[in-house]
């Protein structure tokens, strides 16, 4: 089952929104004109970061005020990378290995969901377009929810910011 809930109140109100570990719309209008002329899914992204290693997570972010498409891969058991790929043309633009211990903790917690998970990131990703007509998928961090597998999504038309909730089992 799909559970969404609308931020539609904050966005009303100018509020900064925050979300789930570290991921944040500041200003939804600036994200959405930001994000206007990308044309590479988080579902396409995905699968050009494959082949780095296994995606574990992705996101659109501002990244001092430009528009980047980030996907975290996970390599082996304990090394994982951050794979940026053009939201252009869905080719991989660098891969960098992840050394912060905040960002490596989030990324071992996400893989760690992904092989608990039966349902695909993509699948989730799918999922969340298919009970939001109209919108795309700008974030997806799953996470374990006690001894669920879980995808946080969230989703963006003009600039109304929804988060999703897919359940990964």
């Amino acid at each position: 089952k799909l559970s969404v809930f609308t931020m539609g109140a904050a966005l009303a109100m100018g509020a900064s929104i925050a979300f789930a570990g570290d991921y944040e719309v500041k200003d939804p209008a600036a994200f959405a004109k930001a994000f206007a002329p990308a044309t590479v899914t988080l579902d396409q992204a995905l699968k050009a970061a494959s082949a780095q290693g296994t995606p574990i997570s992705a996101k659109y972010e501002l990244e001092h005020g430009a528009l980047q498409l980030s996907v975290y891969v996970m390599k082996t058991a304990n090394q994982f990378s951050e794979v940026i790929v053009d939201f252009k043309t869905g080719a991989v633009a660098k891969s960098e290995t992840i050394t912060d211990k905040g960002d490596l903790d989030d990324a071992a917690g996400q893989a760690k969901t992904v092989a608990a998970a039966k349902l695909s990131l993509a699948d989730a990703t799918a999922k969340a377009i298919a009970e939001n007509p109209g919108y795309k998928v700008i974030s997806l961090s799953p996470e374990m929810r006690g001894p669920n597998p879980w995808a946080e999504i969230f989703v963006i038309k003009d600039a109304d910011v929804k988060k999703t909730a897919v359940k990964l089992n």
